[in-house]
């Protein structure tokens, strides 16, 4: 999932986290408007399939916003234009805000009609909790929409609980979140063409090198979304799995951190830092802060996701710019994998709402083909479609740099999912809290020099990890849960290969 909410101007967001203290402290809706937009008439409303409510109301919705925000305010003011009695407001709020209304506005039953979760502890109580409804309950026709949504996206243990299903994606498992974003006059005069050629890890290391030597103390070859742990982890997650490291390693089921495949990725790093590649103060931005380091050609190179891609066509329309595969250690590497049930921009029906057939209605739009392509193409290349009909017409009204991080997404392979092998194993994982130092943590403690020791702290973080995996295994089975480290081993996964939904039922 993007850096999602982190694009908003701060008089938007402090609108914004005004109105949720407010709501927060007096019980009451508190949301601010929607924004004004230029409508792309992409959005059409059906006639519902079910009675609505005559009186008039008013129907709310939460997300974390961003490129998203544009298609919830078209989608809400086109609603309330088919249906005048219905009045639609629209909040995007950042992820710690959202974690803090949900258990709030629950007490004081003011949530959001719609509300936008992302998995861990505040997804699973409220499934427990009941705070949130099946969509099988307020979605009209659901058997039938179901039957024509895509196949292997919707997951028992994540999308589906007890057989009721919760909530689908709205942005693709398979986005491909570590493109390398460039300045095409920088790298032009590194003498290097990663859209024509991808780069290795020499190669990106040379064009750092000789973007910050031409720098001369105003340029760097590379910044790198250094605040942001998990973009940290994204990006040496990407180096090691071309190398065959894949944290949790499917063949064996036991974490592999202590490998060479993580060390060598490590060493690439260390390599940068050693050059002086590397953006200063990098470990103290944010994603959005980075970006515009390449923008402005002080740096110029940064791995982030094609949510940025939008930003820039939008921000900086003069900034020629290159979308290009993550740097692989040599031409033989292996291919970016992704997981299923990734659970990007998923919506759910709040439980406590008055009008459960206005939330029905809504997502079984949201949820439909028609929804698809408009989603792609007014959110962005940045969250494409589950639909890959919608994401094929989505390539036809992208930039080409649109268009090329899309093509970046389906080269990528699929990766076997314990979750989907035994749903069960989702009881394990809730019981597994964020371990630190974290992946990302060690990352930023490798660059600003606090761990020197590499292959210890990938040995820690490698005996950490397994002994939370047999601790969350334990406490799961004494709940009632059928899961065992078994589930974790793919003896039929080949590295390199899709794993696909036929291959679990030869274990």
């Amino acid at each position: 999932m993007g850096p999602d909410n982190l694009l908003q101007s701060p008089s938007r967001r402090s609108l914004l986290a005004g109105g949720v203290a407010a709501g927060l402290g007096i019980a009451a809706a508190g949301c601010s408007p929607p924004e004004e937009s230029n409508h792309s008439g992409l959005i059409t409303i059906p006639d519902p399939a079910v009675t609505l409510p005559d009186e008039d109301l008013t129907f709310r919705v939460v997300d974390s916003g961003d490129t998203k925000a544009n298609y919830w305010n078209e989608l809400l003011a086109t609603y309330s234009d088919k249906h005048s009695h219905i009045t639609t407001e629209y909040d995007a709020l950042p992820w710690n805000e959202i974690e803090e209304l949900v258990p709030l506005a629950v007490r004081n039953k003011t949530l959001h009609d719609l509300v936008q979760l992302l998995p861990g502890p505040l997804l699973n109580q409220a499934i427990k909790a009941e705070w949130i409804l099946p969509l099988d309950d307020v979605m009209p026709g659901f058997e039938e929409w179901k039957s024509q949504y895509p196949e292997n996206v919707l997951f028992e243990g994540l999308h589906m609980h007890g057989g009721k299903t919760y909530t689908f994606p709205a942005t693709a498992d398979n986005r491909y979140e570590i493109c390398l974003l460039y300045s095409k006059r920088l790298m032009d005069e590194a003498g290097f063409d990663p859209e024509s050629e991808p780069l290795t890890w020499d190669d990106y290391r040379e064009a750092a090198r000789k973007i910050t030597t031409a720098g001369n103390g105003q340029a760097y070859g590379i910044v790198l979304e250094g605040a942001q742990e998990n973009r940290l982890d994204f990006w040496i997650n990407g180096l090691a799995q071309m190398g065959g490291g894949y944290g949790s390693n499917p063949a064996n089921g036991e974490f592999d951190y202590a490998s060479d495949a993580w060390y060598d990725a490590f060493e690439l790093l260390q390599s940068l830092l050693a050059d002086g590649s590397i953006f200063p103060g990098s470990t103290s931005l944010t994603a959005p802060q980075a970006w515009p380091r390449v923008a402005t050609s002080s740096a110029g190179m940064v791995t982030a996701g094609p949510w940025v891609i939008t930003t820039w066509e939008n921000e900086s329309p003069e900034f020629e710019f290159g979308v290009a595969a993550h740097p692989r250690p040599s031409a033989e590497a292996l291919p970016i994998g992704y997981a299923p049930g990734k659970m990007s921009d998923v919506m759910f029906v709040y439980s406590g709402t008055t009008s459960p057939e206005v939330a029905g209605d809504l997502m079984a739009y949201h949820g439909s083909i028609e929804a698809a392509k408009a989603w792609t193409q007014i959110v962005g290349p940045g969250s494409p479609s589950p639909y890959p009909e919608a994401v094929e017409a989505a390539k036809e009204s992208v930039s080409a740099a649109g268009r090329r991080s899309l093509e970046l997404a389906e080269e990528q392979v699929l990766m076997p999912s314990s979750v989907v092998r035994n749903p069960d194993v989702a009881l394990a994982d809730q019981q597994m809290e964020a371990l630190t130092p974290s992946l990302g943590e060690i990352v930023s403690g490798v660059i600003d020099g606090s761990i020197t020791d590499v292959r210890s702290a990938l040995q820690d973080l490698s005996d950490r990890s397994n002994r939370q995996r047999d601790d969350a295994i334990e406490a799961a089975r004494a709940a009632g849960a059928e899961v065992s480290r078994e589930d974790w081993v793919f003896p039929n996964f080949t590295p390199g290969e899709n794993y696909t939904q036929d291959m679990y039922g030869e274990l």
